[in-house]
């Protein structure tokens, strides 16, 4: 009955067409090393399922009566998305080539995660946006089976593991020790904090006012509030120390060696995708149901919140790097200079690419705030695009958006409208 119940439950999140089981792995795959290192480093035991054919997203379910262990969804379209902007990051594309795929998958990450909010109509106006007019077209669907395929090295396992084990680390509890860690103190959030204004320094001085009171106003439900950026940190320090005991393992087994810069630069990577998708998913949460108030201002000040906590995951890769290979957690002061070094090399590196994303990130979010173009300018331009040579790609696209849109039970007038087109 109870198993009943939790793959009614299951159903409920991820829609009809979806399927899920529990995570099939093969001999040599480190997942079963990946649960036991975060085993030990949350106290918790998790279940973990696989869905295909949901939307990107990778989430706990609410504390489920008659089940100890956590259930955690781990979703394939979730991966798909971070391996195809993952490769944004090493490809070496133009910055223009780089700000209109991050805009596109951005627009069909929030289309596709407004299905799952029951809001039909915007997503299929997100959608639109972002396929109208594609010239390169670069498919999903055998990105995860080429990954698998890759050598087991540090990037396999932050690139595969690092979202699923965010989500696990969120098992750890935020306690006063963990305030008082010398880089989460209520001094230092508030260093973080003026550091991310100098960035910032385009908002107005009122919006900045509003910044300093939430983040420290203990309210969790502001995103910028200390505490709660405190617990999505604890969540991703907390998976780098999964994946890098757990990779640091398996490659010295393999005699190889393990290399800590190439380690370090894929976490980089890993955590501005997530951070990317999260606030994918916070637009299709905004799109959903307009905030108002004080609640819109939160929205406002969500990116200097995600910039704090990319600053605080930093910090942690230049202790990891200066403690590497020592028998000691003192850090001398040389070690230190030497690993800001590094870290500062490598997003000198990547910061232009990372800007570019974040670019492609803004033209979305405006696109959901403003929400400026009218359907039919936007059902005009597709059924252009269906009657091209490349009619093909664009008609394909949207049956296989159509088709997760039916699994979530979606009416919606504009949805007919699409696949009358199509």
């Amino acid at each position: 009955m109870r198993k009943e119940f939790l793959h009614e439950l299951i159903k409920s999140q991820v829609g009809s067409n979806a399927t899920w089981s529990a995570y099939h792995y093969i001999k040599g795959d480190p997942y079963p090393l990946i649960l036991q290192e975060a085993e030990k480093q949350t106290g918790v035991k998790c279940d973990i399922y696989w869905v295909e054919n949901g939307v990107p997203s990778t989430f706990t379910l609410s504390a489920i009566q008659g089940y100890a262990n956590r259930v955690v969804l781990w979703h394939s379209r979730h991966l798909e998305l971070s391996f195809y902007l993952r490769k944004l990051f090493i490809n070496g594309d133009p910055k223009e080539i780089i700000i209109e795929l991050a805009e596109r998958q951005c627009l069909i990450a929030i289309a596709e995660l407004s299905l799952a909010k029951k809001n039909g109509d915007f997503a299929v106006k997100a959608f639109l946006k972002s396929i109208n007019g594609q010239g390169i077209f670069n498919p999903h669907h055998d990105i995860l089976l080429d990954s698998k395929l890759e050598p087991i090295d540090e990037s396999y396992f932050v690139a595969w593991f690092y979202g699923l084990a965010h989500e696990i680390g969120h098992a750890v509890p935020l306690t006063d020790e963990i305030r008082n860690y010398p880089f989460l103190t209520d001094e230092a959030m508030n260093e973080a904090l003026e550091d991310a204004l100098l960035v910032f320094n385009y908002y107005p001085e009122h919006i900045k006012k509003e910044a300093r009171n939430r983040l420290n106003s203990n309210k969790k439900k502001y995103f910028i509030e200390k505490d709660h950026i405190r617990s999505e940190v604890i969540a991703d320090l907390t998976a780098i120390n999964i994946l890098y005991n757990s990779a640091l393992r398996t490659i010295y087994q393999s005699s190889n060696k393990f290399d800590i810069i190439t380690f370090v630069l894929e976490v980089i990577i890993m955590a501005n995708l997530i951070v990317l998708l999260e606030r994918c998913e916070k637009m299709a949460q905004y799109a959903a149901k307009p905030p108002v108030d004080e609640k819109k201002l939160d929205y406002v000040l969500m990116p200097i919140a995600y910039y704090i906590r990319i600053g605080k995951i930093y910090e942690y890769l230049e202790i990891l790097l200066a403690t590497f290979g020592t028998n000691t957690q003192k850090i001398q002061k040389k070690q230190m200079k030497a690993a800001e070094a590094v870290m500062e090399q490598l997003f000198d590196q990547y910061e232009p690419v990372i800007g570019a994303i974040d670019s492609g990130l803004s033209n979305a979010m405006k696109f959901t705030f403003n929400q400026q173009e009218s359907y039919d300018d936007l059902f005009n331009q597709f059924s252009s695009d269906v009657k091209s040579k490349s009619g093909g790609y664009f008609r394909l696209q949207a049956k296989e958006f159509c088709r997760l849109a039916d699994s979530y039970g979606i009416a919606s007038k504009q949805l007919e409208l699409l696949k009358k087109i199509i």
